[in-house]
């Protein structure tokens, strides 16, 4: 599958930051799914959801495109 600038990635938090609704802080060193174009980062359950949601769609482009591999 071919990988975007914007495509949402896991990353490890450097300093604390907030999650994407504010209400959450994450905190330095926590595994975070991060969106650049938004600049947003989500953690726990909703990370994982997004993820599989994510390459799920990713990967039905890829097919329906042709461009898998």
């Amino acid at each position: 599958m071919a990988k975007y600038r914007n495509d949402p990635r896991w990353i490890t938090v450097k300093y604390p930051v907030k999650a994407h609704n504010g209400a959450v802080l994450i905190p330095a060193g926590a595994r975070a799914l991060y969106y650049p174009l938004t600049k947003t980062f989500l953690v726990g359950d909703a990370a994982e959801e997004a993820w599989r949601r994510f390459e799920s769609e990713a990967a039905d482009e890829a097919f329906t495109t042709g461009n898998w591999s």
